[in-house]
């Protein structure tokens, strides 16, 4: 057992573990947690790692928002995860790779598993990296969505999914997902599939401040993809280019800013899985 003491720690620690053989990793966390073991699985330069096509990933969350489970039905309950992975079938899933622009102004690459968002959702973690969660996970999270609301623009971005033509207009967020769910429970993206080589594309048109508060409720039921300024596509490859300051958020983490470019990654890990 080891315990991460910085960000991108669990990566280096997963890496690690690859190269000295291991079979089986079990990340104990959040979602980011998870995510930074899912790195680990890739190089550097987010390649598959040919060592990693043989281990699994075990997953026991103790987290506060614990989103990406949700998906994978992995139970939450301490004892109950520990049985899956004792009994589980380890089953291959799509993972995301991610190129944008860093903070520093330099173009870097990440690798996601769950879900990515350009706009609302990257003003929300920036929000929530300020004020921290004090309050509780899920209340924080909705202390940080509502406040990202009341002060967020909508801002015009240009949208290409795989070879089609790119559409240019003001969007709320444009939502990439691998999983159904973020926001510590929100089905952003009810029909999304981690076997399915493919990504759920949510993208939120201009909407009012009060129409985006309003339609929070529906997002964690998932009733949101029924509006006409909400559109559900499904791609392997997702660019967004904004001139304004858009952030970028992947996995509840705050990374960075347009460009971004989005490429699935088929069957590109094993988790165990009820």
């Amino acid at each position: 057992m080891y315990f991460t003491t910085a960000k991108k720690h669990a990566t280096e620690l997963t890496r690690e573990a690859i190269s000295r053989g291991s079979r089986h990793i079990v990340a104990i966390g959040g979602d980011g947690t998870i995510s930074e073991v899912v790195s680990g699985f890739f190089t550097e330069k987010c390649e598959p790692d040919k060592k990693a096509q043989k281990v699994s990933l075990g997953i026991i969350a103790s987290g506060s928002g614990s989103d990406f489970i949700k998906t994978l039905k992995i139970p939450k309950e301490p004892e109950l995860a520990v049985r899956n992975l004792l009994s589980g079938t380890p089953r291959k899933i799509d993972a995301g790779k991610v190129t944008y622009r860093n903070f520093a102004g330099k173009t870097e690459s990440r690798i996601f598993i769950n879900i990515a968002e350009v706009g609302i959702g990257g003003e929300v973690i920036e929000i929530l990296d300020k004020q921290g969660k004090g309050a509780g996970g899920w209340l924080s999270y909705q202390l940080a969505t509502l406040r990202g609301l009341l002060k967020y623009k909508n801002k015009e971005m240009t949208v290409q999914l795989d070879k089609q033509t790119p559409i240019t207009a003001r969007y709320n967020g444009v939502v990439v997902a691998n999983g159904r769910f973020f926001g510590s429970g929100m089905m952003v993206a009810p029909g999304a599939d981690v076997q399915d080589a493919l990504f759920d594309v949510v993208e939120l048109s201009e909407m009012s401040r009060t129409a985006m508060i309003l339609k929070a409720g529906s997002i964690r039921k998932g009733t949101h993809i029924k509006d006409e300024r909400v559109k559900v596509s499904r791609a392997k490859k997702v660019i967004v280019l904004c001139e304004e300051r858009a952030l970028m958020e992947l996995d509840g983490e705050l990374c960075g800013t347009c460009p971004v470019e989005f490429q699935v990654l088929p069957a590109a890990i094993s988790v165990i899985m009820p």
